[in-house]
């Protein structure tokens, strides 16, 4: 019992021993002896003198062995200066000098025939015709001089059949048989057997040129199966070359809009795949004479006195001959007075800006006080409006001035401030000035400056005030000191543009002009109604005027 289990024991371990050297996949690998290869063809380049290796590692885990065996390349042979390759027939020579692979230094050898050197013609197809069992075969021919050998593969010709009496070939829809007896073609006895159906044998019924030629591609030739039960068609080239002009046009109605030369145009793109012609025809829109396409240049017509500036234009369309314009970005320019050159009593002012403008400053314009000018005598109007004469200032009045011409009366920018009395008392009859109602002495156009004078000589020597004309006199705006309270008329004229150029509509507005001891005229700038009112009443407007 004892030896038992010692045998037992020694068996035991030896299997352990046993496994323990086959496998090398154990934390601790040991040599394998049953490795498993993963081979990896000609991964070792075949050189002059060696064939290529196939290489391999075992894929074990925690083996590395490798392996080598030979390869499918046979070694390249040198090749130096004058190398001559084998061929089938006749020897080589691997020339001399420095092999152009491997630099190795070489002398001229003989390189054997090598039996599989052919240098092979082109394929001829189908050159052995196919029989009732074999197919067609394409051969070629060794071109080398004295090499008989020929290559062969199947040719593009099925097997034909055997044909005997009674034979019915198969359709694409039906089987056929080889009949029974001598085979037609290769004498053999053959009897009665089937033929399976063969997809490919169509009876076609060809439609010529049913799909027209286009402008890629040529017309095509379509057919139908006639064999019963066979929904196949086919197609092939037609007669018809490609049409250049046959396109498949896909229109768009009015792409481009209508002119004021051309209508509007439809636009194509043909249909047919790659085709990257383009077309145009009349479109439904008839030409509009006003769709121009104005090409416009700024300000080319310069701003003047009394416009502004004009931008150009001419019509890009072809044959257009319009031209138009429109307002410019540079303002009209206003006229140029140039007052500080003018001389009161030279007439009227014509605009010195020059460029041909011959305008003579009128109601409305900017006088040289920088007030309004509201008369001017340009000889129109009933009574004619002449120049007018300003008196000479009464003697011992300061400023004095001298009697002059003027043809102009400009009101200040605005009125007196606030509401002024004629005098501060009533009863005095100024000299010189209308003793009543019936006296137009002092009312006339051109006679404000001097009733202004009077008025206020009177008071210093009277020794009372005169507020309207005082203020008046004491005016400097514009840089001129000769502002006045205008005359009877001198107000009437300038109640005629009340409500424009910043001149009031309202109020009550005094006048120069006396009418006796107690009263002086004023003037309603509501209606323009003229009347009189108590010298010192406190309650009426004041705007002052010059003349020149």
């Amino acid at each position: 019992m004892l030896n038992s289990f010692k045998f037992f024991g020694i068996f035991t371990f030896a299997i352990l021993i046993g496994f323990t050297f086959i496998s090398c996949n154990d934390s601790n690998p040991k040599p394998c002896t049953s490795h498993n290869w993963d081979w990896a063809s000609d991964a070792i380049d075949a050189t002059c003198t060696e064939k290529s290796k196939d290489t391999t590692t075992c894929k074990n885990v925690g083996c590395t062995a490798t392996d080598q065996r030979d390869g499918s390349m046979d070694a390249l042979g040198h090749e130096g200066v004058n190398f001559i390759p084998s061929t089938c027939q006749t020897v080589g020579n691997t020339g001399e000098g420095t092999c152009t692979r491997c630099s190795e230094f070489i002398t001229s050898e003989e390189i054997p025939i090598d039996l599989d050197a052919h240098d092979w013609d082109d394929w001829v197809l189908n050159a052995i015709e196919a029989t009732c069992t074999e197919k067609s075969k394409d051969i070629k021919n060794c071109l080398n001089i004295g090499c008989s050998e020929k290559d062969e593969r199947d040719g593009s010709i099925n097997a034909l059949g055997h044909e005997c009496v009674g034979a019915v070939q198969p359709t694409c829809q039906t089987v056929g048989n080889t009949g029974i007896g001598q085979c037609t073609r290769c004498f053999e006895d053959v009897s009665g057997d089937e033929i399976p159906i063969d997809p490919t044998a169509h009876d076609w019924e060809w439609t010529t040129n049913a799909i027209a030629a286009t402008c890629m591609a040529a017309s095509r030739d379509t057919a139908t199966c006639n064999n019963i039960g066979c929904i196949q068609t086919n197609e092939r080239t037609g007669s018809n070359p490609i049409n250049p002009t046959a396109h498949n046009w896909n229109w768009t109605a009015n792409t481009i809009a209508a002119t004021c030369m051309a209508a509007s145009k439809d636009t194509a793109t043909c249909n047919h795949a790659g085709c990257i012609a383009t077309n145009e025809r009349t479109g439904s829109n008839p030409i509009n004479p006003s769709a121009h396409n104005w090409n416009w240049t700024a300000n080319t017509i310069a701003a003047t006195c009394m416009a502004a500036s004009k931008d150009t234009a001419t019509c890009n369309n072809a044959g257009c001959i319009v031209t138009n314009e429109r307002t410019g970005s540079n303002a009209a320019l206003g006229h140029n007075w140039d007052w500080t050159n003018y001389t009161s009593g030279s007439g009227l002012r014509i605009c010195q800006r020059g460029g041909g403008c011959t305008v003579t400053a009128g109601i409305g314009d900017t006088g040289p006080g920088g007030g309004i000018i509201f008369y001017v005598a340009d000889g129109g109007g009933l009574p004619a409006r002449n120049p007018f004469t300003v008196p000479a200032s009464p003697g011992g009045y300061s400023p004095a001035w001298t009697s002059y011409t003027a043809s102009y009366l400009e009101a200040a920018p605005a009125n007196v401030v606030g509401t002024q009395q004629w005098a501060n008392r009533t009863g005095d009859l100024i000299p010189n000035l209308s003793p009543n109602n019936a006296d137009e002495t002092d009312w006339r156009i051109g006679r404000g400056r001097l009733n202004t004078a009077l008025i206020i000589a009177d008071g210093n020597a009277k020794v009372y005030t005169t507020p309207a004309a005082s203020a008046c006199a004491a005016l400097r705006t514009g840089a001129k000191d000769d502002w006045f309270l205008p005359s009877r008329n001198e107000l009437n004229a300038l109640a005629q543009i009340r409500g424009l150029y910043g001149i009031p509509n309202t109020g009550w507005y005094w006048s120069s002009s006396q009418n006796g001891s107690e009263f002086a005229w004023l003037q309603d700038f509501n209606n323009g109604n003229q009347t009189n009112n108590f010298k010192n009443n406190n309650s009426n407007n004041v705007r002052a005027i010059r003349a020149f």
